[in-house]
């Protein structure tokens, strides 16, 4: 038996920037993403979990993968650099999601 021959148990998986996403889970619906760029505080933080938050409910989206990761931007007064928080989170596409964003 060749390797061509061998079949994986579990289903195939394919990367999304820095993780997984299950294909056979997802199914055939097209994958969308939706970014939030917030500050790295506790506030800033708060605010992005309550937009993230009423997003999803409003959106009634199911995450299919979300990731986060960090940077720097220039600050409103233009002296410097802010750290920053990206959030991406990726969902099955089951119509227009975006419309009361």
């Amino acid at each position: 038996m060749s390797d061509a021959d061998v079949r994986p148990e579990k289903p195939a998986a394919f990367s999304l920037g820095c993780g997984m996403v299950n294909q056979a889970e997802r199914g055939s619906a097209m994958m969308k993403v939706q970014s939030f760029i917030g500050k790295v505080s506790i506030g800033g933080l708060q605010q992005m979990d309550q937009q993230i938050n009423e997003w999803m409910k409003r959106a009634k989206i199911k995450p299919a993968y979300v990731c986060q990761c960090f940077g720097t931007d220039i600050h409103h007064d233009g002296r410097g650099n802010e750290p920053i928080i990206v959030v991406t989170v990726w969902y099955e596409d089951t119509g227009d999601v975006m419309r009361d964003f």
